[in-house]
């Protein structure tokens, strides 16, 4: 099992890891697994968050700035 997003997930090769898994899901590639620890699980809605987060700040700054005299 490979992961792009290698900063929040510590491990070796060779280590025992729990992997969970939809055991009678239907998916194209044949499965879909996850290794059991926050970063394999919640990176990608983490990141979104964030980048939502800074956005909406970014608006707010924006209008507070330029607000009708």
């Amino acid at each position: 099992m490979e992961f792009s997003t290698s900063g929040w997930i510590n491990y070796a090769v060779g280590d025992r890891v729990a992997v969970l898994y939809l055991q009678d899901a239907q998916y194209p590639s044949g499965f879909k697994a996850n290794i059991d620890t926050p970063g394999a699980l919640w990176f990608g809605e983490s990141v979104l968050t964030w980048v939502g987060g800074g956005f909406v700040i970014g608006g707010l700054y924006t209008k507070y700035l330029y607000k009708p005299q």
